[in-house]
């Protein structure tokens, strides 16, 4: 019996590993959904030489040569929603660009609850082509992670096969420099939920009955909500030994890391609720797990969550990009 591709809809059959019309991977009976690298809404672009700010007709390397701002493009804001996984990337108010990335999507047999997988990534501002670096660790990390799925590999395995194969892909860009990024992933099942990450983008389990936990021991059960990883950064480790540091990374996905393991969690939710991976932009004003909670418990769709909660960084200040990526809680059935 013929089924339809979750991307373009046409007709597809059980054995078909790919959409003869749009190439979407389908793995046999397995239906693999994945949207990452079209955003949509943001600003309207002006699709000439023009500066949309003054107007002035000359433009060299993205820059005004009058004004001398930058003009918009299609990453400044980033929209991606596929019903069991929403994720909104948006630049802020103060960076020149926005060198967040996310990926996710989902694979499962029809009928059967769905895999998610996702991913998000805030390039190192301080390297080059962080941006380029960013969203080639996210869509990297995703793909390998999907095929996991499809092919059967546990978990954990596959997070840290992704972290590898996404460490692998930012250390082949070409040109001069250590481009580097942050990186966090999720693959959610109807039982575990199993993180992976380097760097300070974080993963966050918001438990729909209000509850709030201390950070879980990896292989927990989770009643409440708590924050599943723990920043890579020099002030973490040095306070550990009773001495003060600044928030200066010790983990990242890049040429020059020093340390490219990933750490990995896997825990498992007692009730119902959400995933929430998240880029620093966003955590940073809201660092109370409580809080976030709430702000994440009062939306009534994973859009309008996400939503909320790059607004709320954005209406305290926006001062870095913000990126933040809802997976709810146990995920949905795939339909035909």
């Amino acid at each position: 019996m013929a089924q339809r591709c979750s991307s373009c809809t046409e007709p597809v059959w059980p054995e078909d590993a790919y959409c003869e019309a749009c190439g979407q991977r389908l793995a046999g009976s397995q239906v693999v959904a994945l949207t990452r690298r079209t955003p949509t809404g943001g600003p309207v672009l002006v699709q000439s030489d023009e500066c949309v700010y003054c107007h002035h007709r000359a433009i060299d390397d993205q820059f005004c040569l009058r004004c001398g701002r930058q003009q918009p493009d299609a990453r400044d804001r980033m929209e991606c929603d596929i019903g069991s996984v929403c994720g909104i990337s948006d630049r802020g108010m103060l960076r020149d660009r926005n060198a967040d990335a996310m990926a996710f999507g989902w694979a499962g047999a029809t009928g059967d609850p769905a895999t998610v997988v996702a991913v998000v990534c805030d390039g190192v501002g301080s390297t080059p082509k962080s941006d380029l670096a960013a969203q080639v660790a996210a869509d990297t990390a995703t793909d390998e992670l999907l095929r996991c799925v499809v092919e059967g590999v546990a978990a954990r395995e596959a997070s840290m096969l992704a972290t590898a194969a996404a460490s692998k892909a930012v250390a082949g860009l070409p040109g001069d420099g250590a481009p580097s990024t942050t990186f966090v992933s999720a693959i959610v099942t109807t039982t575990e939920v199993t993180v992976a990450w380097l760097g300070d983008s974080r993963a966050y389990w918001i438990s729909a009955d209000g509850a709030q936990a201390e950070t879980p021991v990896d292989g927990d059960t989770v009643y409440g909500s708590a924050c599943l990883t723990v920043d890579h950064t020099e002030r973490n480790t040095l306070l550990n030994e009773g001495l003060a540091a600044r928030h200066t990374l010790t983990r990242w996905v890049g040429a020059d890391a020093i340390d490219l393991e990933p750490q990995v969690v896997s825990v498992r939710p007692a009730g119902t609720g959400s995933i929430l991976l998240c880029s620093d932009g966003l955590w940073g004003y809201a660092t109370d797990t409580g809080a976030l909670a709430a702000q994440v418990r009062s939306g009534t769709s994973p859009y309008q969550v996400v939503n909320r909660l790059v607004d709320n960084a954005i209406k305290r200040g926006g001062r870095d990009n913000i990126t933040g990526v809802v997976v709810p809680f146990p995920p949905a059935v795939v339909s035909p």
